[in-house]
């Protein structure tokens, strides 16, 4: 055994729900999940948080809890955070009247052809400037999670963002939470066709809806960097 992995072991005395119920408390933090391996290290914690707090912080902010607590010492690399967009809207659907321009989920369709377990889907979003298309199909098995709502998603966000910007999907993956499945996407924004930074947005499994999850998944993510593409289109307005 490591020297990390004995930091990151939890007391024999302390469970994986108290420590679950301990971060579930920190300011800005709605659900997580602890992954323990068979000897108790902590191997992934999955945290799910509104936008309020910068990513980083609530990390500090678990580091220090834990550390406080039972003297339990998490390599921050095992932290994830997933940020869910804030706004009176489900995830993904928000708008705002500061000028910035927030992207709206508008539409989700689907065509199934189970005689050749095929499956169609077009996602339509919105911005201040009008709506954009991204349709995307494949077998049945794609569209486990919500992945070809995600990819329809994104090629629907790769029309409306500001020129020699691109995203694109690199995971989907759906994580077990307190509260319920929540579906996680992952995408890669490039500039000029380089790699520049790693976006995530996540949004809940309402009912049975993973198809919906993915598509809010994929737009919060890009709402939360918005001002990143509002300063881009700026620069390049001057």
């Amino acid at each position: 055994m490591g020297s990390s992995e004995k930091q990151d072991q939890l007391p024999e005395e302390v469970t994986e729900d108290e420590v679950q119920e301990l971060v579930g408390q920190l300011p800005g933090i709605q659900s997580c999940r602890l992954v323990c391996n068979d000897w108790g290290a902590i191997e992934e914690f999955h945290v799910l948080a509104g936008d309020e707090r910068h990513p980083k912080q609530i990390v500090r902010d678990i580091e220090s809890a834990l550390a406080a607590k039972w003297g339990l010492q998490v390599d921050h690399k095992r932290v994830s955070v997933a940020s869910l967009t804030s706004g009176s809207g489900r995830s993904g659907e928000q708008s705002t009247g500061s000028g910035t321009a927030w992207i709206e989920l508008v539409s989700i369709r689907s065509t199934s052809h189970p005689g050749q377990q095929y499956l169609e889907v077009e996602v339509t979003v919105r911005t201040a400037s009008g709506d954009a298309t991204g349709r995307a199909d494949g077998g049945i098995a794609r569209a486990k999670h919500g992945r070809l709502s995600a990819e329809a998603a994104t090629r629907a966000l790769n029309e409306i963002l500001p020129p020699g910007h691109y995203i694109q999907m690199e995971d989907i993956r759906s994580v077990d939470m307190a509260a319920g499945p929540v579906v996680c996407v992952q995408h890669s924004l490039l500039r000029q066709r380089i790699a520049s930074l790693l976006i995530v947005g996540a949004a809940p499994v309402q009912g049975d809806d993973w198809s919906r999850a993915a598509v809010q998944a994929t737009v919060a993510a890009v709402n939360y960097h918005i001002e990143h593409f509002s300063a881009a289109n700026s620069a390049k307005r001057e």
